[in-house]
């Protein structure tokens, strides 16, 4: 088995829910993400 380097990667809608949930104002690592692009 091996991987290859995905060109688009989505996030589960429900985990965007709770991460948002979880982190309302939000939190390093969620900045982080929408800084490198995403659809979070």
């Amino acid at each position: 088995m091996s991987f290859h380097p995905q060109k688009k990667f989505t996030i589960p809608t429900e985990t965007v829910r709770v991460a948002q949930a979880a982190f309302p104002k939000g939190n390093i690592y969620i900045r982080m993400r929408f800084g490198v692009g995403s659809n979070l």
